[in-house]
């Protein structure tokens, strides 16, 4: 169980713009988010495992939503993915989102623009640790200030990867294993 005090102290060592990624795995979610705002960083929420209490969290404050589409659809009620996107972007308006579609790939959306990308087609082993991998593969490419398209592609191909070995941890590729992919 996270305690509110252990929050506090973490909060104490994370600069404003650093990225805070929340999974709905653990406790403590709202304040979190509360904290995070305070020290203006940027909350990035993935609702999985999705539950009834996500729509209960402060998610005005949160900056990046990654989720896949069986998470969207139970917060917005619509499985279409255009409206999805529209639904998500009239809730939280300041909210940039990633929705990731599996074998049909991804889309990020923000108030200025809508950037899709394909998926690669792979040969499917296990999809144990795939969306984890796109999400930190993701995250790392924005934070290195890579364009949201390159941050999308690197995301992908890192997910294509995890895709064709079996395992969660063990599955997801270095960085240095992706080199001959990127281009």
């Amino acid at each position: 169980c996270i305690r509110d005090s252990s929050i506090s102290r973490v909060f104490k060592h994370i600069s404003e713009g650093e990225f805070v990624l929340i999974q709905n795995e653990i406790n403590g979610i709202p304040e979190i988010i509360k904290q995070g705002t305070k020290v203006k960083c940027q909350i990035v929420f993935n609702p999985a495992p999705m539950s009834t209490e996500v729509m209960n969290y402060p998610l005005q404050k949160v900056d990046y939503f990654i989720l896949n589409q069986s998470e969207a659809e139970a917060m917005t009620g619509n499985d279409d993915p255009d409206e999805i996107l529209r639904q998500l972007q009239r809730q939280f308006p300041h909210s940039k989102t990633v929705l990731t579609l599996g074998p049909r790939g991804a889309i990020y959306k923000d108030v200025k623009q809508q950037i899709p990308i394909n998926a690669i087609p792979t040969d499917v082993l296990d999809t144990t640790g795939a969306g984890d991998t796109f999400i930190g593969y993701f995250l790392a490419e924005i934070s290195r200030e890579n364009d949201v398209y390159r941050a999308l592609e690197i995301a992908s191909k890192a997910a294509s990867h995890c895709i064709q070995s079996a395992g969660a941890a063990d599955s997801i590729p270095f960085r240095n294993e992706l080199l001959p992919i990127l281009g």
